[in-house]
């Protein structure tokens, strides 16, 4: 058959469908086994050509910016080169005639360039999907809310820091009260903070869609020490706080909000029976009680806390021994009785002197739901790296 050029169509649109009948009917072409294009038809060619190329795909690719535009036109390339390799073989000035065979050949040749034209613009088309679809970036600074710059999880929080340095993370450490403020933080629109070191059972979190646990790290036993001129007898449970002078810990701490809950349990409140609820911590509370200025302290702290070793080597300071430990840890599953064996912290002057039995939370490595997944491997290897060694209440690794 003769294609007329003079006819055809103005719009671009059915310009190309044109080339695509040429290109993908080549059996409606060959039934006629003669075929000629004279030179007009060459113009209508080039016609439809210049008119493809003016549009160059700014009416679909150029509407869109980044990835997919590029996508876009690399497409319209692949796609349209074809056609037009094809339209060119065939406008050649003056008849032209062809074989069948030959015919079939070239079909073949051409059809396999579409179809790898098709295959790479759908490959392309993907990788920019995949790419729009990402994670952001990795975060390179986190920040995570620790407690008093003379504890416990301050100190972890530093080894933290150094050992992230090492993969291009800047940890910022942030000093709070404890955990009941590290929660609070963790909860903050916009957020506040990413991470936080929290005392099991301090802030019931479980159940929480923003707060998500990383890792268990170690047990924090509860030390309760008190005077032993404020009772005549040995203590072995918190009934006999009734009435004195408690230093329990600042407000927004852990340490707190642990203490309260047991003094609570066995009837004893702020103002019940003259008892005082002091906001001493650390140091501060250590101090007042080995002056005599207050009856008992409790911390909760690790056994190999400077406060620990310095009470029990204070004449006069006794340290409870939970007689009640396995019915705490059965009604408080976040508790678990752990024994400080005879000898323990120090073998020269044999302290303690006998085994007792304490009630120890876990401190564990917490962060906001939303935590950028890539950092979560990294936090676990710096924590595994901290306390793989374990410690005297916990098993290596």
């Amino acid at each position: 058959g003769k294609v007329d050029g003079d006819g055809a169509d103005d719009s671009v649109i059915h310009n190309v469908r044109i080339l695509f009948a040429l290109k993908l009917r080549p059996r409606r072409i060959q039934r006629s086994r003669r075929w000629q294009l004279s030179s007009a038809d060459s113009t209508w060619k080039d016609t439809i050509t210049r008119k493809i190329n003016r549009v160059n795909c700014s009416q679909f690719a150029c509407k869109y910016s980044g990835p997919i535009g590029v996508v876009l036109r690399v497409q319209c390339t692949l796609l349209f080169h074809p056609i037009f390799s094809s339209c060119s073989s065939l406008t050649s000035k003056g008849p032209a005639v062809r074989s069948s065979s030959s015919q079939s050949a070239s079909w073949e040749s051409r059809s396999a360039k579409i179809i790898w034209g098709v295959s790479i613009s759908v490959a392309l088309f993907g990788m920019a999907l995949a790419w729009w679809l990402l994670e952001p970036p990795c975060p390179t600074t986190v920040t995570i809310a620790t407690g008093s710059s003379s504890g416990q999880y301050y100190a972890i929080a530093q080894q933290y820091r150094e050992i992230l340095a090492e993969d291009g993370i800047e940890l910022d450490v942030r000093e709070t009260a404890g955990s009941v403020e590290n929660a609070s933080l963790l909860r903050d629109e916009p957020a506040a903070i990413e991470l936080a070191i929290l005392q099991g059972g301090a802030v019931p979190h479980e159940g929480d869609d923003n707060i998500t646990s990383l890792a268990s790290l170690y047990y924090e036993p509860l030390w309760v020490f008190y005077r032993d001129d404020a009772v005549a007898e040995f203590w072995d449970d918190l009934q006999l706080c009734r009435g004195r002078k408690l230093a329990v810990g600042k407000e927004g701490s852990g340490t707190r909000a642990l203490a309260t809950m047991l003094l609570h349990e066995n009837g004893i409140t702020d103002g019940s029976d003259d008892t005082t609820l002091l906001p001493l911590s650390g140091e501060e509370a250590a101090t007042a009680l080995a002056e005599g200025e207050i009856d008992v302290a409790f911390f909760v702290v690790s056994p190999r806390s400077p406060v620990v070793r310095r009470l029990l080597n204070t004449p006069r300071i006794n340290l409870v021994d939970f007689r009640r430990a396995s019915a705490y840890c059965t009604k408080y599953r976040y508790l678990r009785t752990v024994t400080l064996h005879e000898g323990l912290l120090d073998f020269e002057t044999n302290l303690p002197d006998g085994d007792l039995k304490l009630l120890a939370p876990t401190a564990s490595l917490v962060a906001r739901s939303d935590l950028h997944p890539a950092l979560t491997p990294l936090l676990l290897r710096a924590a595994s790296r901290v306390h793989y060694e374990g410690g005297y209440l916990e098993s290596t690794g």
